[in-house]
């Protein structure tokens, strides 16, 4: 990108890289290792450095925002200002970057620079791992798994989590196996894609579903099935489809629901089978198939009666609820500890963007479909995520993806649509 006026796009890709390098690396290093203490300052401070001179360097020629990742900026802004008042600063500087990040979006055209590659290459670590420890498991367990075992590692072990990928680690291997997915998937609503490389993108995706199974996260398998079926209908051209895959799933999922409940006893011993029976044992018998987040829900709603218009604070749920733990759902926690302020941001710009990425990718410009079926994707996964999780505050590798999702959008719509609906900021007016 050389012309006149406008700055290439070199710095915006090495902050990119650098943010989605340390949602994968530090989540792993935080949650496994443990032997690196302050990892988030070593590793922040230059970062948000890097990206202040991004901010700075690009905004000379003049930045475009395009008006619908307004709430999510507002929002951002919000939750930084709460970041400064509890204290929290590796969250504060992430926020920091990525709205940096979704500023200059457009600027560094992010829907073609943001390494997509990246988000492959550990979803294969990971399959790559299962494939390992299905074939080889002695091997496995004396020279690969024996370098990352963890307190955390022997629990999940221990509770039949399942095969949890080279990093031992159940959630970040269902993380890393569905965001390959929607790669896969991604590329499979590029219509340019056609022949043996569709076929292959086919075949991957298959086995990303399947070893996200046999991670034992049910809620990640859930998700990972329910995600595609959205998008065939939310497709033009494969809205039929969608409908009729949507009413085969609802039939068998009934019938394994039934099937799950009548056999449970005939799967002990097979870990994701035996979980998901257990499941709906406890859904029929006690009516909480919720692992517990029933309660956690409750009190969060307790919480957020006694705080409702700017919550408790960040991070303060454990506290105020006296559990001692996480809502394990953004929802809920946003509710209580950022109050109605925070949670109608959260949702308003959980929509907002949504439906202007549907809108987007209905339109004629097959250029960005890939992108853009990417970003839809990061985007329902964090939405259908956050009722199990607190994926937009505690989860560091999801709230990047997301945000990235938000960005690569921000750069598709202000180079497709036209001035009137997004707003310019800058030094001086870039020549176009």
């Amino acid at each position: 990108m050389t012309e006149k006026g406008y700055s290439n796009d070199l710095y915006g890709r090495i902050l990119v890289a650098c943010l989605v390098i340390y949602a994968f690396i530090v989540t792993y290093i935080e949650g496994s290792l443990r032997c690196i203490p302050n990892i988030h300052t070593y590793v922040l401070i230059p970062v948000s450095v890097f990206a202040g001179f991004c901010f700075f360097y690009y905004l000379r020629n003049g930045l475009r925002i395009f008006i619908w990742s307004i709430p999510l900026i507002v929002y951002g802004l919000y939750v930084s200002i709460r970041y400064i008042l509890a204290g929290t600063q590796d969250r504060l500087a992430i926020w920091i970057c990525l709205l940096i990040l979704i500023m200059i979006s457009e600027s560094i055209k992010l829907h073609k620079s943001f390494p997509y590659w990246i988000v492959l290459v550990f979803g294969y670590i990971q399959l790559a791992s299962m494939i390992i420890q299905i074939v080889l498991p002695s091997f496995f367990n004396d020279h690969i798994a024996v370098l990352f075992t963890t307190y955390d590692a022997i629990v999940a072990w221990s509770l039949g989590y399942g095969f949890t990928g080279f990093y031992f680690q159940v959630g970040f291997a269902s993380l890393c196996l569905i965001f390959s997915e929607g790669f896969c998937l991604a590329k499979l609503f590029d219509s340019s894609i056609q022949g043996k490389k569709r076929f292959f993108y086919y075949l991957q995706l298959a086995l990303f579903i399947i070893a996200i199974a046999l991670t034992g996260k049910r809620g990640t398998f859930a998700i990972a099935i329910i995600i595609p079926v959205i998008m065939l209908i939310f497709n033009r051209s494969t809205r039929k489809i969608g409908v009729i895959v949507a009413l085969a799933g609802l039939v068998l999922g009934s019938l394994s629901i039934f099937i799950l409940y009548k056999y449970r006893e005939a799967f002990q011993g097979h870990h994701l089978l035996e979980r998901l029976s257990y499941s709906v044992a406890v859904l029929f018998d006690k009516g909480d198939f919720s692992s517990g987040r029933l309660f956690l829900w409750e009190q969060a709603i307790d919480v957020f009666k006694e705080h409702p218009l700017f919550g408790t604070g960040m991070h303060t749920y454990w506290y105020y609820s006296g559990t001692g733990m996480d809502p394990h759902n953004t929802y809920f926690e946003t509710l209580c500890e950022q109050g109605i302020v925070g949670f109608g941001l959260l949702v308003a710009s959980f929509v907002i963007c949504l439906v202007k990425t549907i809108r987007l990718k209905n339109g004629e410009n097959k250029a960005t479909a890939f992108a853009l079926s990417f970003s839809l994707f990061i985007q329902l996964e964090q939405i259908l995520d956050s009722f199990l999780e607190n994926s937009m505050t505690t989860n560091i590798i999801e709230l990047i993806m997301y945000l990235c999702a938000i960005a690569i959008l921000n750069s598709v719509a202000v180079s497709e649509e036209n001035e009137s609906q997004s707003i310019r900021f800058g030094f001086s007016r870039r020549n176009r």
